[in-house]
C-alpha cells in the first residue's frame, strides 16, 4: 500500500513524526530514503523526540548505528556509506522485536529488511517543501490508513 503526502513546513513533518510516533511499539522498523538534505535526520530527531528521547539524535554515519537507552528500546541505523550491502554484516544486530528501528538509506541494505515496515521516501522539492511516499510492507498495512486519517 503506498500513498503520497506533501509536507508544506517543517511542522508537517513534526506532525506526523508524531502521529507515528503515537502508532510505534517493539518491533516496527521505519526505513527513510531520500537525497541527502531530503529530512530524513530531521524527522529521526522528531519522530524520537515524540516517543520521550531527550538526549541529542545526530545520524550515526561512522557507527553504522546507535542505541538509545529507552523504553522499547530505539535503534538509529545510517546505511549511507554501506556501498556493497555483503559487506554489512552488522545489520544483522539492528533488528530487535524488543526495540523500534529506523534505518536511514535503507536502500542500500535491501536484502536485509524485514517484511512488515514503514518506508518513507522524501523527495525535497523547495526549502520547507517535501513530497513524501509512505509504502507500507506487510504488518504495516494495517494500521496505515488509520495513521492516515
Amino acid at each position: 500500500m503506498k500513498r503520497t503526502l506533501i509536507w508544506q513546513h517543517l511542522d508537517d513533518t513534526q506532525h506526523f513524526a508524531k502521529r507515528l510516533a503515537q502508532h510505534a511499539k517493539a518491533g516496527f522498523v521505519l526505513c527513510l530514503n531520500g537525497d541527502l538534505g531530503a529530512g530524513k535526520t530531521t524527522f529521526v530527531k522528531y519522530f524520537f523526540a515524540a516517543l520521550g528521547v531527550r538526549e541529542m539524535v545526530n545520524s550515526p554515519t561512522f557507527t553504522l548505528y546507535k542505541v538509545y537507552d529507552h523504553e522499547p528500546l530505539l535503534i538509529h541505523v545510517d546505511a549511507y556509506r554501506i556501498e556493497d550491502e555483503r559487506l554489512a554484516y552488522e545489520m544483522d544486530e539492528v533488528f530487535d522485536d524488543t526495540a523500534i528501528t529506523v534505518i536511514e538509506w535503507s536502500s542500500n541494505v535491501p536484502s536485509y529488511l524485514p517484511h512488515d515496515r514503514l518506508e518513507l521516501t522524501l523527495i525535497w522539492q523547495d526549502e520547507t517543501q517535501r513530497k513524501v511516499e509512505v509504502t507500507a510492507y506487510g504488518n504495516t498495512q494495517a494500521w496505515l490508513d488509520q495513521l492516515m486519517a
